[in-house]
């Protein structure tokens, strides 16, 4: 819009020409199979950031987090005349650097979706980012990104893996204890 600008008034656009127009799906679809095209692309003839990592080699590596940025002037405002902030949830590929929008937070049902909310809603596909079937894929999300019940359903059903740091106000249940000989863990240590 900047560029176009300095057309001056008779030749360039109106600024409600590019809202109107991000209001069609046939667009959005358009710019979300690019994006997943340039994605497996770049997969292809970027080099691996994580290849020195070869506990990590079965993993597509991905980094997830909810960003909320100002209402836009336009916006509508809600029952209250507040106008509330516009939610998106995006991943990023640690392998290649690619950036994968995912969703926009759902602002009809609350004011600030929870992250674990707009994942849940998610389609497999979207979770798997286009990683081949039998690949694992790891995602690495915040504290928000907590739902062990979720996680489990994810892992035994899709091969999707989360890891995200414990909650402070967390109150972990040991399950059992596995065994373990600190001896054979140390000559194991001393011999790599």
């Amino acid at each position: 819009m900047q560029t176009l600008a300095a057309l001056g008034a008779g030749c360039r656009p109106e600024n409600s020409h590019f809202f109107e127009s991000l209001k069609s799906q046939r667009r959005l679809a358009l710019c979300a199979e690019a994006n997943a095209r340039l994605c497996a692309h770049a997969r292809t003839v970027l080099p691996d950031a994580l290849a020195a990592f070869p506990c990590l080699a079965d993993f597509d590596v991905h980094a997830g987090d909810g960003h909320y940025h100002a209402h836009a002037t336009h916006d509508p405002a809600d029952s209250k005349g507040d106008k509330l902030a516009v939610g998106h949830l995006y991943s990023r590929n640690l392998r290649s650097g690619c950036l994968t929008h995912l969703t926009v937070n759902d602002q009809q049902a609350r004011k600030k979706e929870h992250d674990m909310r707009g994942l849940k809603r998610l389609e497999i596909a979207a979770l798997r980012q286009g990683a081949s079937k039998g690949r694992k894929v790891l995602h690495v999300w915040d504290r928000a990104g907590i739902d062990f019940r979720q996680w489990y359903k994810w892992k035994q059903g899709s091969g999707i893996y989360m890891l995200s740091r414990c909650k402070t106000n967390m109150a972990l249940l040991p399950c059992g204890d596995l065994p373990f000989d600190p001896l054979t863990a140390m000559m194991r240590s001393t011999q790599a």
